[in-house]
């Protein structure tokens, strides 16, 4: 009951939700660059789905749990993700704000970026390097690639 309640208000509410204003200028490029790009989440397809549509966002891929054994911070979604993609996992950067998000690129042996604008706490961030803004994607892959 209390899932059902939860996702019934997410899908209700989803119109106050606000798109970091970069990212569609981000994805852009990257597509311009011929960068695969994806969400991997831990919500679930339909609720993902729905925002993805509100927010016209379009990536190459969408993992959500449904898709695999087991969610983050095991290593399952982006083995997904990456196989899906047929890219080597030391070639995957991962951008997430939450702990879950670094320990599953950690345990994917793949790249990853905390970005310290989002939702999660900032404590504990023991692995990749981090962001404070989604366009320092680009400086990030420019300088690294």
């Amino acid at each position: 009951d209390i899932t059902n309640y939860y996702f019934s208000q997410t899908s209700r509410y989803k119109n106050l939700i606000r798109l970091n204003p970069y990212v569609h200028e981000v994805l852009y490029w990257l597509e311009k660059k011929r960068i695969y790009t994806g969400i991997v989440t831990s919500k679930d397809y339909l609720r993902t789905f729905e925002l993805v549509q509100n927010f016209n966002i379009n990536v190459d891929i969408l993992v959500t749990p449904e898709l695999t054994l087991r969610g983050k911070p095991h290593s399952d979604p982006i083995i997904y993700a990456a196989k899906a993609l047929k890219v080597e996992r030391k070639n995957v950067l991962f951008i997430g704000d939450m702990i879950s998000d670094m320990l599953c690129a950690r345990n994917s042996n793949c790249k990853y970026l905390h970005y310290f604008d989002g939702y999660g706490e900032n404590n504990h961030i023991s692995y990749g390097g981090f962001i404070y803004s989604i366009l320092e994607i680009k400086e990030y892959l420019i300088n690294f690639s």
